[in-house]
């Protein structure tokens, strides 16, 4: 017993060194072609290059037809398409990151027509679009981030 577990270990030691070899060459291939960083303009208006589906794990790109092989979009789309798949174990090992929490609430009182008028009398609310909540938030962000 004592024998198979140094085995299995010894053969989770070679998975996580060919894992890792795997990733440092791909990082070390992203400046060896400009279509791996540089950004269509659709992504710079602000349209995500992924998206995650309901109930998948697995990024889909966003662009229509996901780019087509030898475009810039492929490129861009195949490098990074591989970055987000990361186990979520191994991003500590690759990436430095921090968590950062945001708690939003108005600057000044909301206005009264917040409430749906015509149903004001039973208290409810008018329909806040989760849309268009996020799009305010990438926008802010993308206006204080780097990248």
């Amino acid at each position: 017993s004592h024998r198979l577990a140094a085995v299995k270990k010894f053969t989770h030691t070679l998975k996580s060194y060919k894992v890792a070899d795997t990733m440092l060459e791909h990082f070390l291939s992203l400046p060896s072609s400009p279509g791996h960083y540089t950004l269509p303009q659709s992504v710079l208006d602000g349209m995500p290059l992924f998206y995650l589906p309901p109930n998948q794990n697995k990024p889909v790109p966003s662009m229509e037809g996901g780019g087509e092989k030898g475009d810039k979009e492929y490129a861009l789309i195949s490098f990074w398409c591989h970055m987000c798949s990361i186990d979520l174990t191994l991003w500590s090992k690759w990436f430095h990151s921090d968590k950062i929490i945001l708690i939003l609430g108005p600057d000044s009182v909301l206005p009264q027509s917040i409430l749906d008028s015509s149903a004001s009398s039973s208290g409810r609310f008018a329909t806040l679009l989760c849309q268009v909540a996020s799009a305010k938030l990438y926008s802010a962000l993308k206006v204080n981030s780097t990248f």
